[in-house]
């Protein structure tokens, strides 16, 4: 199970969230409309997503309940340039149950003005297959961030959020 495998590997992650988190709650809190609801996937549909796009893709692993996924958005979303310019595909998946998607992720989202896609996997469902699909020696540590070329093939895992210049150096032939 993904619960299990949630494990801090560093002093900037998070792992897995036994009961409701005080500080996820409240930094979550902001009201409003989602741009687009989350939806559930599994690891076959991640994986095939990744692969359908035909451009780089980086996708964003984080949780409501994780601090530092929520303080290291701002830099995946200063990705969302590309995502719209057609440049890369920016994917952010939260591992979350469906009613944290519900309760803090969807007013989270739309408090943040996220413009690309969203996807969920409840953390009781999920299984280690889902895991050794996003990079074989990945803990399932949250945040973390897995860079693809536009094959689909891993080209980067970064523990916590990724900055522009890593994106422009593996993924964009035209770093500009």
């Amino acid at each position: 199970m993904l619960a299990a495998a949630l494990v801090a590997t560093s002093g900037s992650g998070c792992g897995r969230r036994t009961e409701p988190s005080a500080t996820g709650a409240t930094a979550v809190e902001e009201v409003g409309a989602p741009a687009s609801r989350p939806s559930a996937v599994d690891s076959a549909a991640l994986l095939e997503r990744v692969r359908a796009g035909g451009r780089p893709t980086v996708l964003y692993v984080w949780a409501s309940w994780c601090k530092s996924s929520l303080e290291q958005f701002d830099a995946v979303a200063e990705l969302q340039r590309f995502h719209q310019q057609g440049r890369i595909q920016l994917l952010a998946l939260a591992i979350d149950s469906p009613g944290d998607v519900e309760t803090y992720v969807e007013p989270w989202l739309a408090g943040q003005g996220v413009r690309f896609p969203v996807l969920y996997k409840d953390p009781e469902e999920a299984d280690a297959e889902f895991v050794r699909s996003l990079g074989g020696s990945w803990l399932g540590t949250v945040p973390t961030t897995f860079l693809f070329d536009a094959a689909g093939r891993l080209v980067e895992r970064v523990e916590g959020a990724v900055t522009l210049e890593q994106v422009r150096s593996r993924l964009l032939a035209d770093p500009t």
